[in-house]
């Protein structure tokens, strides 16, 4: 069964941080608030709507899509050998870069890197239609394996600070910038066979208003429409991060108190009571519950929590009645209910996946981990919660409101340094609860839990420097060995 997606723009696939896709919605929605979206931005002549001339470049690369279609079974037939002169130039001619013509490699010190193309300054890497972009391949004429996405990263990193180039194997379009090699890859990508084979204007829309030659070419205000898109975007980034962590603490607070007011869950009252459960302890429950939520989030929307053999029936069953994605749209609607029924079957998922064999009937596997194991939680799995409370808590963590408009938070493209950010600043609460009231609330104090555990997050950057300085000098001798594969292999990582 193939992954759903709810995304208005399903052949975008945004990476990293770069310009993520909740950014990239308003560019394809052209958002009037955002620079550079003018028709003459993009050199179009006076009085020429944006609309008019997307509307041309797309049925002209339609009308080229359908001819190869036409000449043979499938357009990859065609396309395996003469791809690049049949379409890829073509398509990037629609995008204003002209025909496109050979480039001499690009040299640093004793390294040279055999990008295919350049317009100006921008370095322009053109593959082979059956070339996977993320496939290690041999350089000519060097020891070294790189993938095309890989090969044009390096030399953009060794260009210099905000350098862009493109790399394309027809099928697939991707955007990267320097600076972006580090520990999680980061670039935007457009699935062009997608779009031609589903004849979807709007992905075509956001990928020319994103890739056209205008948005790199250098500005006489100084820099490209891209870096300009990039700096915006990291600022709207930091500002919905602070609102999704203001809303994770809001949740858990929503979380805690809503399982001491709850009549059935007196053994837990009396438990906090008693100090035979500590006020830190629960609070450490509640953050476990939270990011059993959001890993299901995560999970779900990158099409990952069920393996590809998984049953269709059950994966449907598990959509339908068990997911999270249904517990969000429950959230994103208004209405108040006493009764637990989201909880309980939220709890079926929980044994589900902490058990050895996982649950076929779901198509779930089993998760071998402390998250989800019966010591996690126990006090909140023994426990009862309301349909209401569980709802307002999910609402806090689905959804930020961005002037004035509730939008949806994109966790298919939350990157491990937003997830990060939002455990550490957790850490720096202490709750204050009385199980008697019942209340529960959580209060800034900055250091104790980080303290105690040790626990600190590493920045993507520093790890990316770590990376490089240490690790990929000795991957160098050990790819430069005459038996590179036995070489790799003995190395020890700590």
């Amino acid at each position: 069964m193939p992954a759903t997606t709810t995304s208005p723009f399903p052949a975008l696939l945004s990476a990293g941080a770069l310009l993520p896709a909740p950014f990239l919605a308003r560019v394809g929605h052209l958002d009037s608030s955002l620079p550079g979206l003018s028709p003459g931005a993009y050199h179009l002549a006076p009085g020429e709507r944006l609309e008019e001339a997307t509307s041309a470049a797309f049925n002209n690369l339609l009308a080229r899509w359908q001819r190869l279609d036409d000449s043979s079974k499938t357009p990859s037939s065609s396309l395996e050998a003469n791809g690049e002169r049949l379409w890829t130039l073509p398509a990037l001619a629609a995008f204003g870069y002209g025909w496109l013509q050979p480039a001499t490699p690009l040299v640093f010190g004793e390294r040279s890197y055999p990008i295919s193309h350049a317009w100006g300054t921008v370095p322009v890497h053109l593959v082979g239609w059956d070339t996977e972009l993320d496939k290690a391949a041999p350089i000519p004429g060097q020891t070294r394996r790189l993938s095309p996405s890989r090969l044009l990263q390096e030399a953009l990193d060794l260009t210099g600070a905000r350098a862009w180039g493109i790399v394309s194997n027809g099928r697939k379009l991707r955007l990267l910038r320097s600076g972006s090699a580090g520990s999680r890859a980061s670039f935007v990508e457009f699935d062009l066979e997608s779009i031609f084979a589903t004849q979807s204007f709007a992905d075509f829309l956001l990928a020319w208003l994103t890739c056209h030659q205008s948005r790199l070419e250098a500005r006489p205000q100084g820099g490209r429409w891209l870096d300009a898109w990039a700096d915006e975007a990291a600022a709207s980034g930091i500002r919905s991060l602070d609102r999704l962590r203001g809303q994770v603490t809001q949740a858990i607070s929503f979380l805690g108190a809503g399982f001491l007011a709850h009549p059935a869950n007196a053994a837990l009252r009396a438990r906090l009571a008693s100090g035979a459960l500590s006020g830190q302890e629960y609070y450490r429950q509640l953050l476990r519950l939270a990011y059993r939520l959001i890993f299901c989030f995560v999970a779900e929307d990158r099409a990952l929590l069920h393996s590809p053999a998984a049953d269709p029936v059950a994966r449907d069953r598990y959509r339908r009645y068990y997911s999270t994605d249904r517990l969000r749209r429950l959230a994103g609607s208004p209405g108040r209910s006493p009764h637990g029924d989201l909880w309980r079957a939220f709890q079926v998922v929980v044994r589900a996946l902490s058990s050895e064999k996982g649950e076929a009937a779901l198509g779930l596997p089993a998760l071998d981990g402390f998250l989800w194991s019966p010591e996690a939680c126990p006090d909140l799995d023994a426990g009862e919660l309301t349909n209401a409370t569980l709802l307002d808590a999910l609402r806090r963590l689905a959804y930020v409101t961005e002037d004035h408009a509730r939008l949806k938070v994109d966790y298919r493209h939350l990157g491990s340094e937003e997830l990060g950010a939002i455990y550490e600043s957790l850490l720096d609460l202490h709750p204050v609860l009385d199980p008697d009231g019942p209340s529960f609330m959580l209060i800034a104090a900055a250091g104790t839990e980080r303290k105690s555990t040790g626990s600190y997050y590493t920045h993507p950057s520093l790890v990316a420097k770590v990376l490089d300085d240490a690790l990929e000098p000795v991957l160098d001798e050990a790819e430069a060995a005459s038996d590179p594969e036995t070489a790799l292999l003995a190395l020890l990582v700590c």
